[in-house]
């Protein structure tokens, strides 16, 4: 029985792919309603300093995407 994973174990393995996935899948939602609330923020208003916060916001999404 050297070769082969016990029941347990594969199940083990399993809930951590899964968690890995999961964590993933909520960076990659981070970074996206980061990047399209900047884009809205930089599109829709007018004002200056709301641009600003815009660029900042698609700064911060693209770090998270790549980190």
């Amino acid at each position: 029985m050297e070769g082969k994973l016990q029941p347990a174990s594969e199940l083990a393995i399993a809930r951590t792919v899964l968690a890995n996935e999961r964590t993933l899948l909520a960076i990659l939602r981070t970074a996206l309603g980061c990047f399209l609330g900047g884009a809205g923020l930089f599109k829709f208003f007018g004002h200056p300093a709301y641009e600003i916060v815009g660029i900042i916001l698609i700064v911060i999404s693209t770090v998270i995407l790549f980190v």
